[in-house]
C-alpha cells in the first residue's frame, strides 16, 4: 500500500516538473500571469481603451427643442437654433418614426434651467429631458 501511494506521488512529482520545464516555461514568480496574444487582438484591445478614454458621457440633461415626422421643421429649427445659441452643441438625431432636435450637455440641473428659461422664449415647444451627455 506505501509503495504504491510512494510511486503515485513519484509519477505526479515527475510529470509535473517535466510539465513545467517544457517550452522554457516555469513560474516566474507567484501569482505572475503572462498572456501571449495575436497582434490583431492586442491591436483591437487598445483602440477599446483608447475609445473608452475619449468618449466620457456622463447621465444629465439636455433641452429637447423640438420633435418631428419630417426633417424638413427640424433642420430650420436647427438652423436657427445654432445661430441664436452658439454656445451650446445642437444634436440632431434620428429616433425611427421621429427626429429630434436637443440642444446642450448640462449636468446639473440649475444651469438647464437657466438655459431653458433663454430657450423657451424662441421656442414654446421645448423641454428639459434626461440623457447620456458628454463631457469636456
Amino acid at each position: 500500500m506505501r509503495f504504491g501511494l510512494l510511486f503515485l506521488l513519484g509519477t505526479f512529482l515527475f510529470i509535473s516538473q517535466n510539465a513545467l520545464a517544457q517550452d522554457g516555461m516555469s513560474p516566474k514568480q507567484e501569482g505572475y500571469l503572462e498572456i501571449i496574444a495575436e497582434p490583431e487582438v492586442e491591436a483591437l484591445n487598445n483602440k477599446y481603451l483608447y475609445l473608452g478614454q475619449t468618449e466620457s458621457k456622463v447621465p444629465g440633461y439636455r433641452i429637447q427643442i423640438m420633435q418631428a415626422m419630417k426633417s424638413e421643421p427640424v433642420l430650420q429649427a436647427k438652423a436657427k437654433c445654432a445661430r441664436k445659441f452658439s454656445a451650446h452643441k445642437v444634436y440632431y438625431t434620428y429616433d425611427q418614426p421621429d427626429f429630434k432636435l436637443r440642444i446642450g450637455d448640462f449636468t446639473d440641473r440649475f444651469d438647464v434651467y437657466k438655459a431653458f428659461s433663454k430657450i423657451k422664449k424662441e421656442f414654446s415647444g421645448a423641454f428639459i429631458v434626461r440623457d447620456l451627455v458628454n463631457i469636456k
